[in-house]
């Protein structure tokens, strides 16, 4: 690809996406890092011997099951050990290669690691770390193997060309992730999606508000419907722009990024905007870069001849072929999901053996929407007559506190409050395994909390009890400062009593 200097910007052929490679690759080395991070400060409450739910438990149970070690349908290097060390290495070793990434240090085998690490994580992880993000990461992070540049430090990414095969792949992924999105909610016939009336529930019900989710519930009717029907333009109709010439694709690029800010700064999603915006930023290309970034923060591009020294068609016909394997197999999961396709026995055979790897992945958010809000409150007694809240960190709870942010951290005990909320106590057996760990007072489960009522006494009964909660009316906030109403409505599980 030619290039020529106008001035003191240098001018690229459009299709040259080597600056959109270098910032879509840093900024999966920063997302990496954040994932990486964020599950590190939580390891031991969640998956440690003395967590929530142990991995080296379900590792135990897995050998059962499984008849011992088996890869293919457990890919976790948590076979080797599953201590505190070795999840606590994991997670170290995780944040090491993040910065490998985001450093340009030898980014293709970086990123294999990086994916390998996350994915043992994940493996063992359960409810904890089943989120679509998790996916996405995931996925991401494979696609980004074959978009990497196959340097070995730092400064020489902007001499290899990039394999267009690559960048298809990614933006097949922000396509597959926004359409999918919007086809489920007008898939599952939920009438709220239907009625155009789904904001005006789902800044109160989501996982996790903030004070922004506050004031945004409490605008007019007509902006919630409008802002219903940007949501279906920008998920079902922007998702094809995608395949459209250079400005129809920066439109989508804009659209998906105006959606994907108005989520980060009204909820609490952990890495999962800042990762959808890196992705989005396949649809740019150089040019684009180069007209809207100053340039000082740009590197230049290397001479025509030194390009030409660094071409490696061996590589761009493999990404080629991983490329029609990975749009063939997730089209046709696609293709299934929206009903218009049936695979044979052998496809869905296919599909099954590759599923344990998490890289060929299904999308769709907020199916349907959730127009009431359940909130679990865990409470312990000494005696069964005086109770004791435990708080938590990030979910509401003291109706006069105010809901705050947590991204770039993922709190994913939290979240899954949430999750258990929308069901029964049957339907997340995960809390009985925590309710025993406050009644053991687990150092490690404790710290996933903002306050332990007995200070690492040991409580006799524990009760989880349920609440309804909605923002309170604008005019009693002004007032009395607050944030939340609730009802209660009864216990959520049976009464635990410490053996």
């Amino acid at each position: 690809m030619s290039s020529k200097t106008v001035g003191a910007r240098t001018s690229v052929a459009p299709r040259d996406y080597r600056l959109v490679r270098l910032f879509v690759i840093r900024g999966l080395g920063l997302t990496l890092f954040l994932a990486f991070g964020s599950l590190w400060l939580q390891i031991d409450g969640l998956m440690g011997s003395g967590g929530i739910l142990p991995a080296a438990d379900f590792m135990t149970h897995a050998r059962s099951v499984l008849g011992g070690f088996d890869l293919g349908r457990l890919p976790t290097l948590c076979w080797v050990s599953c201590s505190d060390a070795m999840l606590n290495g994991l997670c170290g070793a995780g944040v090491g290669l993040s910065l490998l990434v985001l450093f340009g240090i030898a980014p293709p085998l970086s990123l294999f690691g990086a994916w390998a690490v996350y994915l043992s994580l994940c493996s063992v992880g359960g409810p904890f770390l089943s989120y679509q993000w998790d996916a996405l990461l995931l996925e991401a992070c494979f696609v980004g193997i074959f978009l990497a540049p196959r340097q070995k430090l730092p400064g020489d990414a902007m001499r290899f060309p990039v394999p267009t095969a690559s960048i298809f792949m990614m933006r097949w992924l922000v396509f597959r992730l926004f359409f999918m999105s919007g086809a489920v909610k007008w898939l599952s016939e939920d009438p709220v999606w239907r009625d155009f009336t789904a904001l005006n529930y789902h800044y109160f019900t989501q996982p996790l508000p903030g004070w922004t989710s506050y004031f945004a519930h409490h605008a007019p009717d007509l902006v919630h419907r409008i802002g219903v029907a940007a949501t279906f333009g920008i998920e079902l109709i922007a998702p094809f722009c995608i395949f459209g010439p250079r400005r129809v694709r920066i439109g989508a690029f804009l659209a998906f990024t105006s959606l994907q800010l108005t989520i980060a700064v009204t909820g609490n999603y952990g890495f999962f905007n800042l990762l959808t915006f890196v992705l989005c930023l396949t649809l740019l290309d150089d040019e684009t870069l180069r007209r809207a970034l100053p340039t000082r923060c740009l590197p230049a591009l290397p001479p025509a001849e030194a390009e030409r020294q660094v071409q490696n068609r061996p590589r761009a016909f493999a990404t080629t072929g991983i490329a029609i394997v990975v749009i063939g197999l997730t089209g046709l999961t696609t293709l299934t999901r929206l009903g218009l396709f049936a695979p044979s026995n052998q496809v869905l055979s296919s599909l099954r053996s590759l599923a344990p790897f998490r890289t060929l992945n299904q999308y769709g958010l907020f199916a349907v929407m959730t127009t009431r809000r359940g909130e679990i409150e865990m409470e312990g007694s000494l005696d069964g007559k005086e109770w004791r809240t435990y708080r938590f960190r990030h979910k509401p709870g003291d109706p006069f506190e105010a809901p705050g942010f947590s991204q770039p951290h993922m709190p994913r005990l939290d979240w899954q409050m949430w999750f258990a909320a929308l069901g029964t106590c049957s339907t997340a057996p995960w809390l009985r395994p925590f309710a025993e760990r406050l009644l053991e007072a687990s150092p490690a489960v404790l710290g996933l909390l903002a306050h332990d009522p007995f200070d690492g006494q040991k409580p006799l009964y524990l009760r989880s009890v349920l609440y309804d909660y909605e923002f309170e009316a604008l005019d009693e906030f002004r007032q009395t400062g607050q944030w939340w109403t609730r009802r209660r409505l009864g216990n959520f599980c049976p009464v635990w009593i410490q053996e």
